[in-house]
């Protein structure tokens, strides 16, 4: 009987913590309204690397990239 008591507890608490995480909705966020979520203008990024391990890294003969 106590270990029925204990299933149906962590039954409850696995619910309940599912059901939670449902609630809202993305319009009442407040990062939804912030100034901080405009648009920013593209930007180019360089990296640097060393082009001798392939498969991960490497040069393409035709266009030197």
């Amino acid at each position: 009987m106590k270990k029925l008591l204990w299933l149906l507890f962590a039954g409850l608490m696995l619910f309940s913590l599912a059901l939670a995480a449902c609630g809202g909705s993305p319009a009442t966020t407040p990062a939804a309204s912030s100034p901080a979520s405009t648009t920013l203008p593209p930007m180019n990024i360089t990296v640097a690397t060393d082009a001798t391990w392939p498969p991960f890294e490497f040069v393409n003969e035709e266009t030197k990239k």
